[in-house]
């Protein structure tokens, strides 16, 4: 499937995706990660982008509000 897309996007700052990203920018792909929390240098490295999560959760996350388990509102 590597040649019917150009971008790769990880929803992770785990250092384990960082030899995929090499893999995939030797086939000329594009990298964006979009991370939580910390991001270890070699896997910041190996993408053209790095997103902050925060930065876009009011446009990538619906947040409702959660019934009271008790029954009990308030």
């Amino acid at each position: 499937m590597i040649e019917h897309y150009d971008t790769f996007c990880i929803f992770s700052g785990d250092a384990d995706f960082t030899y995929l990203n090499k893999f995939l920018r030797k086939k000329k792909k594009k990298i964006i990660i979009i991370k939580a929390g910390y991001i270890t240098t070699k896997l910041k490295n190996s993408a053209e982008l790095v997103i902050n999560a925060q930065n876009i959760k009011k446009y990538i996350a619906k947040i409702e509000q959660r019934p009271d388990k008790s029954g009990l509102c308030g």
